[in-house]
């Protein structure tokens, strides 16, 4: 059996953090709003199934859209005038996906370019 699953969030806000080229230690919040498209597909490869109809080894995709979010901080440290090190970034993103809601949480680090 093969399971692939897959969550995309476009998502939109404001961001509250101390820009100023004296700051290098530059903590940040945000809250975002927007949509999220998950995909869940099942396919059954090399597995043996009862003979039974409906077959309980059908493949099947589902997918979704609805609402999501993201709300949390961090922090960015100023590596040069056009961009910053984002040491941590921590956010809880909760999604409403195929009738419920899901509880996700997600931390991030990279660089940020401005």
């Amino acid at each position: 059996m093969n399971v692939d699953s897959s969550l995309y969030n476009i998502l939109g806000g404001v961001q509250l953090k101390d820009n100023s080229t004296e700051t290098r230690f530059k903590p940040f919040a945000q809250a975002l709003v927007g949509l999220a498209h998950g995909r869940n597909k099942v396919e059954f490869i090399d597995v043996v199934c009862i003979a039974v109809v409906p077959s309980p080894c059908s493949n099947f995709t589902e997918t979704d859209t609805g609402l999501a979010g993201a709300f949390g901080a961090g922090l960015d440290i100023r590596a040069g005038s056009r961009f910053d090190i984002r040491a941590i970034q921590i956010d809880y993103n909760p999604t409403r996906l195929f009738d419920s809601t899901q509880h996700n949480f997600r931390i991030g680090a990279g660089i940020v370019i401005h």
